[in-house]
């Protein structure tokens, strides 16, 4: 984590009276070279991603949209505009994010409100707000930016993060805000994802476990009210206790991916032939395992977990406070994600529209994501080299020998 006043060692030398002092560390190592391994593993399944979309939606968009390629053309836009926003990103310095995190939560809430107002109703859901030619969903950024704020705050009072008073109610006023908003277009899915990702920076920000206690109590009376708030949830839930009881209603979508996952790799695919519903973007995973069967969804949860691993480890690795914060709380939604996403297409939880990142059909998810790739990027540039730190703690405990 972050390293604050510079520390130097001195002591006696034994016979003679001049101090040794230790070599002084700095504030943060010196800029080198991105994690060019998290960089391949994320374009190796964006590049999966266009082929698998091709396959999932092509029967669909000739069908429906008169042009087969209509997804593959879309997500070859986005990722056009996508993978410049993350290199760009990787070099613009993480201590931005930190300067400007008040002013970027004041747009968002912007941009929420601008969504209840003016957004565009699409499946049920007032969440996009349309740009041009373009279409925009601020509540996927939202995730991101409460992220970098809640870093800031944690990294300017961390000694009073164990606090109730100034620290789990500042952060929950943090929350508050964007979370009623996201509710109202309504995007519950949403909404408990910045949840989990909101318990997870509590507790690697330094929350006591009382805190965490008190936050898992109310999440959990919230989500019980939400669940049988409306009555299409409330069916949602039903479905996912007895699918094959609902199969033909609540419960079709949810067979339908059943069935996929139990063809695995044994035919070509014949959900995607207007059988599953949205197999381009939230259940596009059913059919991957369809076609490709379980060992080509084995290699790419693997992929999806190697991607956290490295998120993890320049975590761990950055010395600045604020940097290690958010390269955890990134690496808490990609993890959050995905596991909500696995999740739904096996039945583990009731179902609830996330796509699957990199792969699934959605330009707003896509560069967001990308964009979140670019800013761990920048920080792994910033990283202490192990190697480095084993050395520098040798030579320290030598001198330290030496002194006594």
């Amino acid at each position: 984590m972050e390293s604050n006043a510079t520390h130097i060692h001195s002591a006696e030398r034994r016979g003679g009276s001049s101090p040794a002092a230790a070599p002084m560390p700095t504030m943060r190592p010196r800029r080198h070279g991105m994690d060019y391994l998290l960089f391949l593993t994320v374009a190796a399944i964006c590049a999966f991603g266009v082929v698998m979309l091709f396959s999932a939606s092509y029967y669909y968009a000739q069908s429906f949209q008169g042009d087969g390629y209509y997804y593959v053309k879309k997500q070859l836009l986005f990722l056009a505009i996508g993978i410049p926003v993350m290199f760009g990103l990787s070099f613009v310095d993480y201590k931005f994010y930190r300067r400007f995190a008040w002013m970027a939560y004041l747009l968002i809430i912007l941009l929420l409100i601008a969504v209840l107002l003016f957004g565009k109703n699409l499946q049920g859901g007032q969440r996009w707000l349309k740009i041009g030619p373009l279409q925009f969903q601020p509540s996927e950024l939202a995730k991101f930016i409460i992220v970098i704020c809640m870093a800031k705050y944690m990294t300017d009072h961390h000694e009073d993060m164990p606090s109730f008073v100034r620290g789990l109610l500042p952060m929950a006023a943090l929350l508050v805000v964007p979370a009623v908003l996201i509710y109202f277009q309504p995007n519950v899915s949403m909404l408990i994802i910045l949840c989990i990702v909101f318990a997870i920076m509590l507790f690697i920000g330094g929350a006591s476990l009382s805190q965490l206690g008190i936050a898992a109590l109310i999440g959990g009376v919230a989500l019980v009210v939400l669940l049988f708030a409306a009555s299409y949830r409330e069916s949602r839930f039903t479905a996912w206790l007895d699918p094959w009881g609902n199969k033909s209603d609540a419960g079709y979508q949810i067979v339908q991916s059943l069935y996929a996952f139990g063809n695995g790799g044994l035919d070509a695919s014949r959900q995607k032939l207007l059988f599953l519903p949205y197999r381009e973007s939230d259940f596009i995973l059913s059919i991957i395992a369809e076609e490709l069967g379980f060992v080509t969804v084995a290699l790419l949860i693997a992929a999806y977990c190697f991607i956290i691993y490295r998120g993890i480890r320049i975590a761990l690795s950055v010395r600045d406070r604020f940097a290690s914060l958010v390269a955890a709380g990134f690496s808490s939604i990609l993890a959050v994600q995905v596991a909500v996403n696995v999740a739904v297409v096996t039945n583990s939880i009731p179902a609830t529209g996330q796509t699957l990142p990199f792969i699934s059909s959605g330009g707003t998810s896509l560069v967001i994501f990308l964009a979140g790739i670019g800013v761990l990027l920048n920080i792994s540039r910033y990283t202490e080299p192990r190697k480095s730190r084993g050395e520098s703690y040798g030579k320290h405990k030598k001198q330290k020998q030496r002194q006594q």
